[in-house]
Protein backbone atom coordinates (compact mmCIF):
# COMPACT_ATOMS: atom_id res chain seq x y z
CA UNK A 1 0.00 0.00 0.00
CA UNK A 2 2.31 2.97 -1.43
CA UNK A 3 0.54 6.09 -0.05
CA UNK A 4 2.76 8.11 -3.30
CA UNK A 5 1.15 6.11 -5.90
CA UNK A 6 -2.13 6.35 -3.94
CA UNK A 7 -2.10 10.05 -4.03
CA UNK A 8 -0.90 11.03 -7.58
CA UNK A 9 -3.34 8.20 -8.84
CA UNK A 10 -5.90 9.87 -6.78
CA UNK A 11 -4.99 13.57 -7.29
CA UNK A 12 -8.10 14.70 -10.52
CA UNK A 13 -10.63 13.11 -7.93
CA UNK A 14 -9.06 14.86 -4.86
CA UNK A 15 -9.25 18.25 -6.78
CA UNK A 16 -12.78 17.22 -7.64
CA UNK A 17 -13.43 16.63 -3.81
CA UNK A 18 -12.24 20.20 -2.64
CA UNK A 19 -14.38 21.86 -4.77
CA UNK A 20 -17.65 20.03 -4.01
CA UNK A 21 -16.43 21.18 -0.29
CA UNK A 22 -15.93 24.56 -1.61
CA UNK A 23 -19.41 24.68 -3.14
CA UNK A 24 -21.11 23.31 0.50
CA UNK A 25 -19.50 25.73 2.25
CA UNK A 26 -20.19 28.66 -0.27
CA UNK A 27 -23.99 27.18 -0.15
CA UNK A 28 -23.98 26.34 3.55
CA UNK A 29 -23.96 29.43 5.95
CA UNK A 30 -21.29 27.70 7.79
CA UNK A 31 -19.26 29.11 10.87
CA UNK A 32 -16.86 26.87 10.53
CA UNK A 33 -15.49 23.92 8.35
CA UNK A 34 -13.55 21.30 10.03
CA UNK A 35 -11.34 18.56 8.08
CA UNK A 36 -10.15 15.54 9.46
CA UNK A 37 -7.00 15.19 6.76
CA UNK A 38 -8.89 16.68 4.23
CA UNK A 39 -5.62 17.11 1.82
CA UNK A 40 -7.80 17.49 -0.98
CA UNK A 41 -8.49 21.62 0.03
CA UNK A 42 -4.75 21.66 0.68
CA UNK A 43 -2.76 20.42 -2.60
CA UNK A 44 -6.18 22.47 -4.25
CA UNK A 45 -5.02 25.70 -2.15
CA UNK A 46 -1.41 25.20 -3.01
CA UNK A 47 -1.75 24.59 -6.49
CA UNK A 48 -3.45 28.04 -7.03
CA UNK A 49 -7.22 26.73 -7.17
CA UNK A 50 -9.09 28.95 -4.37
CA UNK A 51 -12.03 26.35 -3.77
CA UNK A 52 -12.45 27.23 -0.32
CA UNK A 53 -15.39 30.42 1.10
CA UNK A 54 -14.19 33.27 3.23
CA UNK A 55 -15.03 30.76 6.33
CA UNK A 56 -12.18 29.44 8.97
CA UNK A 57 -11.34 26.35 8.20
CA UNK A 58 -9.50 24.06 10.78
CA UNK A 59 -7.23 20.74 9.55
CA UNK A 60 -6.33 17.62 11.83
CA UNK A 61 -3.57 15.33 10.92
CA UNK A 62 -2.29 13.01 13.17
CA UNK A 63 0.80 12.17 10.74
CA UNK A 64 3.32 14.68 9.02
CA UNK A 65 5.02 13.97 5.51
CA UNK A 66 5.08 11.45 3.30
CA UNK A 67 8.70 8.72 3.63
CA UNK A 68 9.39 6.49 1.04
CA UNK A 69 9.25 2.87 1.35
CA UNK A 70 11.04 1.56 -1.82
CA UNK A 71 14.37 2.53 -3.73
CA UNK A 72 12.53 3.52 -7.03
CA UNK A 73 13.89 7.09 -8.25
CA UNK A 74 10.11 7.40 -9.07
CA UNK A 75 8.90 7.29 -5.84
CA UNK A 76 11.30 9.53 -4.28
CA UNK A 77 10.70 11.91 -6.78
CA UNK A 78 6.95 11.62 -6.00
CA UNK A 79 7.81 11.73 -2.21
CA UNK A 80 9.86 15.09 -2.55
CA UNK A 81 6.70 16.78 -4.64
CA UNK A 82 4.38 15.96 -2.01
CA UNK A 83 6.29 17.03 1.04
CA UNK A 84 7.01 20.12 -1.05
CA UNK A 85 3.01 20.57 -1.11
CA UNK A 86 2.79 19.73 2.28
CA UNK A 87 5.56 22.10 3.66
CA UNK A 88 3.75 24.96 2.22
CA UNK A 89 0.27 23.80 3.93
CA UNK A 90 0.50 27.03 6.00
CA UNK A 91 -0.54 28.81 3.31
CA UNK A 92 -4.21 27.81 3.82
CA UNK A 93 -4.31 26.56 7.44
CA UNK A 94 -2.34 30.18 8.70
CA UNK A 95 -4.37 32.29 6.89
CA UNK A 96 -6.89 34.55 9.24
CA UNK A 97 -8.54 32.34 11.51
CA UNK A 98 -7.77 28.70 10.22
CA UNK A 99 -5.97 26.38 12.15
CA UNK A 100 -4.00 23.23 11.88
CA UNK A 101 -4.38 20.73 14.48
CA UNK A 102 -1.98 17.55 15.48
CA UNK A 103 -3.72 14.59 17.27
CA UNK A 104 0.00 13.56 18.87
CA UNK A 105 3.13 14.80 19.75
CA UNK A 106 6.36 16.73 18.57
CA UNK A 107 8.33 13.21 18.89
CA UNK A 108 5.37 11.77 16.44
CA UNK A 109 7.17 13.76 13.87
CA UNK A 110 10.30 12.78 12.17
CA UNK A 111 13.39 15.07 13.17
CA UNK A 112 14.70 15.63 9.72
CA UNK A 113 13.96 17.67 6.82
CA UNK A 114 10.98 17.04 4.37
CA UNK A 115 13.12 16.49 1.45
CA UNK A 116 16.18 18.30 -0.03
CA UNK A 117 16.03 21.95 0.07
CA UNK A 118 13.22 21.98 2.50
CA UNK A 119 12.44 22.59 5.99
CA UNK A 120 12.86 20.15 8.67
CA UNK A 121 9.74 18.49 9.37
CA UNK A 122 9.30 19.13 13.54
CA UNK A 123 10.56 22.34 13.81
CA UNK A 124 8.19 23.14 10.61
CA UNK A 125 5.47 21.66 13.06
CA UNK A 126 6.43 23.27 15.96
CA UNK A 127 5.43 26.59 14.15
CA UNK A 128 2.50 25.67 12.50
CA UNK A 129 -0.06 23.03 14.51
CA UNK A 130 -1.24 23.15 17.19
CA UNK A 131 -0.52 19.73 19.15
CA UNK A 132 -3.51 17.95 20.92
CA UNK A 133 -1.60 15.00 22.42
CA UNK A 134 -3.35 11.72 22.31
CA UNK A 135 -6.76 10.97 22.35
CA UNK A 136 -9.59 8.87 23.35
CA UNK A 137 -13.69 8.51 23.03
CA UNK A 138 -13.84 6.80 26.01
CA UNK A 139 -12.34 6.35 29.60
CA UNK A 140 -10.64 3.24 30.39
CA UNK A 141 -11.36 3.83 34.48
CA UNK A 142 -15.14 3.72 33.58
CA UNK A 143 -15.18 0.42 32.36
CA UNK A 144 -16.51 -2.46 34.70
CA UNK A 145 -13.86 -5.27 35.63
CA UNK A 146 -13.10 -7.71 32.69
CA UNK A 147 -15.51 -10.25 34.21
CA UNK A 148 -18.15 -8.61 34.53
CA UNK A 149 -17.73 -7.07 30.70
CA UNK A 150 -16.95 -10.28 29.44
CA UNK A 151 -20.60 -11.80 31.02
CA UNK A 152 -22.08 -7.98 29.39
CA UNK A 153 -20.69 -9.21 25.94
CA UNK A 154 -21.18 -12.70 25.92
CA UNK A 155 -18.17 -14.06 26.96
CA UNK A 156 -17.01 -16.61 29.09
CA UNK A 157 -14.17 -17.37 31.25
CA UNK A 158 -12.04 -18.71 28.41
CA UNK A 159 -9.01 -17.42 26.81
CA UNK A 160 -10.26 -14.65 24.34
CA UNK A 161 -8.28 -13.69 21.24
CA UNK A 162 -9.42 -10.53 19.13
CA UNK A 163 -8.19 -9.83 15.34
CA UNK A 164 -9.05 -6.95 13.58
CA UNK A 165 -7.97 -4.95 10.45
CA UNK A 166 -9.91 -1.60 10.62
CA UNK A 167 -11.58 0.16 7.95
CA UNK A 168 -10.13 -0.77 5.19
CA UNK A 169 -9.99 -4.47 2.80
CA UNK A 170 -6.36 -4.73 2.99
CA UNK A 171 -6.56 -6.93 6.34
CA UNK A 172 -8.10 -9.66 4.86
CA UNK A 173 -5.02 -11.80 4.86
CA UNK A 174 -4.35 -11.13 8.65
CA UNK A 175 -7.34 -12.30 9.61
CA UNK A 176 -7.14 -15.49 7.46
CA UNK A 177 -3.63 -15.90 9.27
CA UNK A 178 -5.18 -15.62 12.43
CA UNK A 179 -7.86 -18.05 11.53
CA UNK A 180 -5.74 -21.03 10.07
CA UNK A 181 -3.71 -20.33 12.88
CA UNK A 182 -6.75 -21.09 15.46
CA UNK A 183 -6.82 -24.77 15.25
CA UNK A 184 -2.94 -25.34 16.05
CA UNK A 185 -3.62 -23.15 19.29
CA UNK A 186 -7.31 -24.45 20.36
CA UNK A 187 -5.66 -27.82 20.13
CA UNK A 188 -3.60 -27.20 23.11
CA UNK A 189 -6.04 -24.33 24.57
CA UNK A 190 -9.12 -26.26 24.34
CA UNK A 191 -11.92 -23.47 24.77
CA UNK A 192 -10.22 -20.98 23.03
CA UNK A 193 -12.13 -18.38 21.44
CA UNK A 194 -10.90 -16.67 18.62
CA UNK A 195 -12.88 -13.78 17.13
CA UNK A 196 -12.28 -11.87 13.91
CA UNK A 197 -13.75 -8.31 13.16
CA UNK A 198 -13.82 -7.49 9.65
CA UNK A 199 -15.27 -3.94 10.16
CA UNK A 200 -16.90 -2.05 7.10
CA UNK A 201 -15.50 -3.93 4.20
CA UNK A 202 -14.55 -7.11 4.34
CA UNK A 203 -17.85 -9.75 3.88
CA UNK A 204 -17.38 -11.93 6.74
CA UNK A 205 -18.80 -15.05 5.27
CA UNK A 206 -16.19 -14.44 2.13
CA UNK A 207 -13.36 -15.60 4.95
CA UNK A 208 -11.73 -19.11 4.15
CA UNK A 209 -10.76 -19.64 7.97
CA UNK A 210 -11.78 -23.04 9.77
CA UNK A 211 -15.14 -23.89 12.00
CA UNK A 212 -14.99 -22.67 15.26
CA UNK A 213 -13.62 -19.00 14.19
CA UNK A 214 -16.23 -16.36 14.90
CA UNK A 215 -16.35 -13.88 12.41
CA UNK A 216 -18.37 -10.64 12.83
CA UNK A 217 -18.43 -7.29 10.58
CA UNK A 218 -18.31 -3.98 12.23
CA UNK A 219 -18.19 -3.98 16.17
CA UNK A 220 -20.05 -0.97 17.45
CA UNK A 221 -17.77 0.22 20.90
CA UNK A 222 -15.06 -2.32 19.87
CA UNK A 223 -12.71 -0.73 22.82
CA UNK A 224 -14.94 -2.74 25.47
CA UNK A 225 -14.21 -5.90 23.52
CA UNK A 226 -10.66 -5.51 23.67
CA UNK A 227 -11.03 -4.55 27.42
CA UNK A 228 -12.24 -7.79 27.61
CA UNK A 229 -9.87 -9.77 25.58
CA UNK A 230 -6.79 -11.40 26.83
CA UNK A 231 -4.70 -10.66 23.66
CA UNK A 232 -5.35 -8.82 20.11
CA UNK A 233 -4.03 -9.24 16.95
CA UNK A 234 -4.20 -6.21 14.54
CA UNK A 235 -2.92 -4.02 12.08
CA UNK A 236 -0.61 -0.75 13.06
CA UNK A 237 -3.74 1.69 13.02
CA UNK A 238 -3.09 4.48 15.30
CA UNK A 239 -6.22 4.94 17.12
CA UNK A 240 -6.48 0.75 17.41
CA UNK A 241 -3.04 0.97 18.87
CA UNK A 242 -3.94 3.79 21.19
CA UNK A 243 -6.68 2.09 22.84
CA UNK A 244 -5.05 -1.28 23.17
CA UNK A 245 -2.03 1.03 25.32
CA UNK A 246 -4.91 2.51 27.05
CA UNK A 247 -6.79 -0.50 27.62
CA UNK A 248 -3.31 -2.22 29.48
CA UNK A 249 -4.18 -5.26 26.24
CA UNK A 250 -1.28 -7.10 25.13
CA UNK A 251 -1.24 -7.36 21.22
CA UNK A 252 0.64 -8.08 17.77
CA UNK A 253 0.64 -5.05 14.89
CA UNK A 254 1.01 -6.01 11.65
CA UNK A 255 2.17 -2.43 10.18
CA UNK A 256 0.94 -2.95 6.09
CA UNK A 257 3.79 -3.17 3.99
CA UNK A 258 4.71 -0.05 1.82
CA UNK A 259 2.16 2.24 4.09
CA UNK A 260 4.89 4.59 5.54
CA UNK A 261 2.40 5.49 8.40
CA UNK A 262 2.03 2.34 9.50
CA UNK A 263 5.33 1.17 9.71
CA UNK A 264 6.92 4.54 10.56
CA UNK A 265 5.30 6.82 12.20
CA UNK A 266 2.98 5.03 14.30
CA UNK A 267 5.49 1.67 14.59
CA UNK A 268 8.18 4.19 15.77
CA UNK A 269 5.73 5.65 18.65
CA UNK A 270 4.98 2.39 19.46
CA UNK A 271 8.52 1.36 20.41
CA UNK A 272 9.51 4.81 22.19
CA UNK A 273 6.21 3.69 24.61
CA UNK A 274 7.27 0.06 24.37
CA UNK A 275 3.77 -1.56 23.26
CA UNK A 276 2.95 -4.08 21.25
CA UNK A 277 4.67 -6.74 19.36
CA UNK A 278 5.68 -5.72 15.95
CA UNK A 279 4.99 -8.56 13.51
CA UNK A 280 5.83 -9.40 9.46
CA UNK A 281 2.85 -10.79 7.70
CA UNK A 282 5.20 -11.84 4.86
CA UNK A 283 7.72 -13.62 8.28
CA UNK A 284 4.70 -15.23 10.00
CA UNK A 285 3.49 -18.82 9.10
CA UNK A 286 0.28 -20.40 11.13
CA UNK A 287 2.59 -22.32 13.28
CA UNK A 288 4.48 -19.66 14.23
CA UNK A 289 1.45 -17.41 14.85
CA UNK A 290 -0.02 -20.43 17.12
CA UNK A 291 2.84 -21.74 19.14
CA UNK A 292 5.59 -19.31 19.27
CA UNK A 293 3.57 -16.44 19.42
CA UNK A 294 -0.29 -16.88 20.55
CA UNK A 295 0.38 -19.35 22.97
CA UNK A 296 3.44 -17.77 24.44
CA UNK A 297 1.98 -14.71 24.92
CA UNK A 298 -1.54 -15.95 26.18
CA UNK A 299 0.65 -17.91 29.04
CA UNK A 300 2.70 -14.98 29.89
CA UNK A 301 -0.76 -12.81 30.76
CA UNK A 302 -2.65 -16.11 32.44
CA UNK A 303 -0.26 -18.22 33.51
CA UNK A 304 -2.74 -21.33 34.35
CA UNK A 305 -4.19 -21.46 31.14
CA UNK A 306 -2.40 -24.02 29.25
CA UNK A 307 -2.23 -26.29 32.65
CA UNK A 308 -6.05 -26.00 33.14
CA UNK A 309 -5.88 -24.69 36.57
Amino acid sequence: MNLTTYVYRALGQWIHNARVIGRAGRRGGFDLIVGDETYEVVVAYVLGLRVMPDVPYVMMYDFWGVDTRTSSLFERLGAWGLNLIWAQQQRITSRGDNAALFIGEPTDIADRRFGLFLPNRRRCAKSRLIFLSYMLTFSPASLPPKDRLRAELGYGPSPLIICTVGGTVVGRELLELCGQAYPLASARLPGLRLVLVCGPRIEPDRLKVPNGVEKRGLVPDLYRHFAAADLVVTQGGGTTTLELIALRVPFLFFPVKGQAEQELTIANRLARQKAGLRMSLAETTPTSLAADIILERLSRRTPSILTGG
